[in-house]
């Protein structure tokens, strides 16, 4: 009976777990579009415009092998990027309104 109660308590521990773990808002997304900057030099925003017409400030993931001058450097192509979306919106100061600041973990350059 010990015995039973005791591999129960610990499946019932393990099931918690991963159930918790599955229900994680941190998922990983990946989303077309291209680059746009919003504001005036010397203090224009970049931002990543989805083909469903949602608007993220964007950030580097940290750890990725990939810079933020990279990506901006593609300014004018079709970009898929991969990371996730943080929805709030960032405490800069931001002219237009926005979704959410995506966090880029890779990038790449898709030709149409």
């Amino acid at each position: 009976m010990k015995k039973t109660t005791f591999l129960l308590s610990i499946l019932s521990i393990l099931f918690a777990g991963i159930f918790f773990t599955s229900m994680s808002s941190n998922k990983t997304v990946s989303e077309r579009g291209h680059i746009n900057y919003y504001g005036n030099a010397p203090v224009e925003t970049p931002a990543f415009v989805t083909d469903s017409g949602k608007i993220y400030l964007m950030e580097i993931e940290a750890g990725s092998k990939c810079t933020i001058e990279e990506i901006l450097a593609l300014q004018g192509n079709y970009l898929e990027l991969t990371g996730t979306i943080e929805p709030e919106e960032s405490k800069i100061a931001f002219p237009i309104s926005q979704d959410g600041t995506f966090i880029i973990s890779s990038y790449k350059k898709i030709e149409k």
